[in-house]
């Protein structure tokens, strides 16, 4: 007999070298072992008693090196909004070591916390091309509260986010292959970030003897193999992203010896009835109760969906019986309310629904009506019944239901039915206007927007960088007047900007539209109510003409293409081939929805079709740069314009912000207020550290402004440590008189500066923290300060690496032992 390790129940860890062979252990711990070997960093979401991460925190800190040579950084990090935005910041941090951008990023986590990963996911997908391979390896669990609160699994979450983000996911049925699958799936993320999900209530945490478990050494052996096996493949780098998956599997299987498939059937091999399953547990019982059944002759079948994303629809009608009568799919959705409702299906449902659409045309699947026999109850049918009326004619006849399809997937209609909108003349909503009892008409500022709005006045807008400068960072007053608009330290202000009424001016003429028309569309709250606005009027307010389209724009616009060209290059691009082309038009081309009607020019839908397709525009929120007990009639905002020079070389401009660059004093500006979890402490004498990029600055200087303020009042302040950075002390010292005045007047008390390009070396945020680094651990540690981060994300991993220094130094200088990575 051959020698294993035993991993015990107590959760006590395996040694990291100890892992290869016959050997008894969890499927988190085989993940666990795949991420640690082939990562550069490991972001980690586990709530304590998940134990996701418990053996890369002990393999981290024993010292253990990674299959590249050093110890794999392991960042434990809480699950909440805006999750995975350190993840992103380390990834494109000026200060990469770009030697690295081919090892992979990984994040470990439950699926509980992919909601609030979402942003950043999205935003890596855009970013991709440029970006290193990413993987999550995702337990899908969760807890569900309550009087009998338990933990669940979740793979809808995981499904969901997969098909609207354009992620992989492959899911792992087995404690015996999910070290396989978490290689797979590390491997996929070369070509697209891919989430490998697997069972984390029962498969993920029990102890089982896997016989053939890789050791480091073999794992990175393997991956150096397979690479070198595609880049053999000359085709391999002009093939689509399903070919590229398919190539990887064959790769894989060769070198693994093993038959993995996107699609595994299990059944009867004429089967008729087919259930389609997807996750750990699903799978694997229905595989076994499906081999079962056919050895008694029962004619079922099972697809486990082993590869949900990329959906390879070849593959999975090449597993499809063609005995198959009935398919039925055991998917999951949000809730048990959800089970009710009909119009509501898994995402599982609907790929299915669309392949299995092909279906219908093929003559070799007979119709299921019969086998309906076995499962609706029988009824006695009146013989009237089975006769037409004599009235009825042949013509009537032809306008019976024609989607009756040889499958059980009964087409469902998943678009809500819309009030249609119209242009209409003055005169109608004239009446409306003289005659208010009797229309019920009311007078709203923006009826468009579900918030709150006020209209507040711009007082004062000034540039704070020299007007040769290439970059216009200004600082904008508002008086807020009789408005009612009130706001707290921290809180940001919803800019509801305008669009440029030239550029309008120029896209009406090329429509050919009437600006003076009456565009009466139904309320998004209430359909019973009608908003009211004239054409010009939605296109300079409500709509986002000059934003980026999504894809599913042009798949809409085809529909209304009368040339047969751009017709087809509008469905492709709005189709699964077109999903690079379009990526490329949004972020490199930087092409809007007004470019894209200029480039197919036979596609006019009706105004009305268009305020539908074309998405409505989001106010822009920036961080409130005031202290409205300081000043009580006004809010500030400080803002950089932002713009670019796109691949035609056109100069492009931020919407938000060159619309605020150029408004004079006196005009009206509609604002709403954005609540925010950035507060001050609950003690005014506890220290505020606070760290601030560009115009991350902004809020600091509402906090800087409240502590002047108590200090003012006879209070007693804690100290305050200020660290900002930019490029040029002389372009970019923003409101610099200000924090010297605050300064003299012992309200602040360090001012760190960090002017990155001022002396030949580059200095950062960071290196002026750490020159103060006894002062911050005794504003931190000590007393008990409260610390802030405001301004870009890449700088995010290295400012913090600071604090968990000051930690760490009194740790040690009072003899304790800390985790300095697990962050509140």
């Amino acid at each position: 007999m051959g020698s294993f390790a035993i991993e015990k129940a107590d959760q006590e860890v395996l040694p990291y070298d100890s892992i290869g062979g016959p050997t008894y252990i969890t499927a988190q711990t085989l993940i666990q072992q795949v991420s640690y070997a082939l990562s550069d960093k490991l972001f980690t979401y586990s709530p304590e008693t998940f134990d996701l991460d418990t053996a890369v925190k002990q393999w981290a800190n024993t010292g253990e090196k990674n299959a590249n040579g050093y110890k794999t950084s392991v960042q434990p990090m809480q699950t909440r909004q805006g999750a995975g935005t350190i993840a992103l910041g380390y990834i494109f941090s000026q200060d990469f070591d770009l030697k690295k951008r081919h090892i992979p990023q990984t994040i470990i986590a439950s699926s509980a916390t992919l909601q609030y990963l979402r942003s950043s996911l999205e935003q890596l997908t855009l970013l991709y091309s440029v970006a290193n391979p990413f993987v999550a390896h995702v337990s899908a669990v969760d807890y569900r509260g309550g009087s009998d609160g338990h933990l669940v699994t979740d793979y809808h979450t995981a499904l969901r986010l997969s098909e609207e983000l354009g992620l992989g996911l492959v899911a792992t049925a087995s404690t015996h292959e999910s070290q396989h699958m978490a290689l797979f799936s590390t491997l996929l993320a070369k070509f697209l970030p891919t989430l490998h999900i697997y069972d984390g209530i029962k498969i993920g945490r029990e102890n089982t003897r896997v016989i053939d478990v890789f050791s480091q050494s073999h794992l990175n052996s393997l991956v150096k193999s397979i690479y070198k096996t595609l880049e053999g493949t000359t085709t391999q780098k002009h093939l689509d992203v399903e070919g590229k998956l398919l190539g990887l599997l064959q790769a894989f299987n060769d070198e693994l010896g093993t038959d993995y498939k996107p699609f595994e059937y299990h059944g009867h091999a004429e089967a008729t009835s087919i259930l389609v399953t997807f996750g750990t547990v699903e799978s694997s019982l229905t595989a076994q109760i499906a081999d079962a059944l056919a050895q008694s002759d029962v004619k079922v079948g099972v697809v486990n969906v082993r590869i949900y994303r990329p959906f390879v629809e070849e593959e999975f009608l090449k597993v499809l019986p063609a005995s198959a009568q009935t398919i039925g799919i055991l998917g999951q959705v949000p809730s048990e309310l959800d089970v009710q409702e009909e119009g509501v299906h898994s995402p599982l449902y609907e790929d299915n629904e669309k392949v299995t659409a092909l279906l219908g045309n093929d003559s070799s699947i007979p119709s299921a009506v019969a086998s309906h026999e076995n499962i609706l109850r029988r009824i006695d049918v009146p013989e009237s019944w089975g006769t037409l009326e004599e009235e009825t004619t042949e013509e009537e006849n032809a306008k019976l239901p024609s989607d009756i399809t040889p499958t059980s997937l009964v087409p469902f209609d998943k678009a809500e039915e819309e009030a249609p909108a119209q242009l209409d003349n003055w005169q109608s909503i004239a009446k409306s206007l003289v005659f208010r009892e009797a229309y019920d008409t009311k007078a709203v500022l923006r009826p468009d927007l579900a918030t709150k709005t006020y209209t507040i006045h711009v007082s004062a807008n000034k540039r704070l960088t020299p007007e040769s400068y290439e970059r216009n960072i200004f600082h904008i007053e508002f008086d807020l007047g009789d408005s009612g608009l009130t706001y707290d330290i921290g809180e940001a202000l919803g800019i509801h900007a305008e669009n440029d009424p030239e550029q309008i001016e120029e896209f009406i003429k090329f429509y050919g539209l009437d600006p003076n028309a009456i565009v009466p569309v139904p309320s998004r709250e209430d359909e019973a109510v009608f908003e009211v606005r004239t054409v010009y009027q939605a296109l300079l307010y409500n709509i986002d003409l000059f934003g980026k389209p999504p894809k599913r724009f042009y798949e809409a616009l085809a529909e209304y293409a009368t040339d047969e060209k751009e017709k087809a290059k509008l469905q492709r691009l709005g189709g699964e081939e077109g999903t690079a082309e379009v990526k490329k038009r949004a972020e490199i081309d930087f092409l809007t929805y007004a470019d894209i009607l200029y480039e197919f020019p036979s596609a006019r839908p009706s105004f009305t079709d268009l305020v539908r397709i074309v998405n409505p525009m989001k106010r822009r929120e920036y961080s409130i740069a005031s202290c409205q007990k300081v000043t009580p009639t006004s809010v500030a905002l400080m803002i950089v314009v932002v713009d670019w020079i796109d691949s035609q070389g056109r100069k492009r401009w931020g919407q938000a912000s060159r619309y605020l660059s150029k408004l004079q004093p006196g005009t009206a500006v509609t604002a709403s207020v954005k609540p925010s979890v950035m507060k001050l402490p609950p003690s005014s004498t506890q220290p505020l550290i606070m760290a601030g990029l560009g115009t991350g600055l902004a809020p600091f200087r509402a906090f800087v402004q409240h502590r002047a303020l108590e200090k003012a009042q006879g209070k007693e302040i804690g100290s305050v440590l200020l660290y900002m950075g930019s490029r040029h002390q002389r372009e970019e010292y923003c409101y610099g008189e200000e924090w010297e005045a605050y300064q003299a007047a012992g309200v602040i008390t360090l001012l760190g500066r960090a002017f990155s390009r001022d002396q030949p070396h580059k200095v950062y945020i960071q290196d002026r923290m750490r020159e103060t680094l006894p002062e911050i651990t005794q504003a931190y540690t000590r007393e008990k300060g409260a610390f802030y981060l405001c301004g870009p994300t890449w700088p995010v991993p290295d400012v913090t690496a600071v604090l968990e220094e000051a930690i760490a130094a009194e740790a040690k200088a009072n003899g304790k032992k800390v985790d300095t990575k697990r962050r509140d």
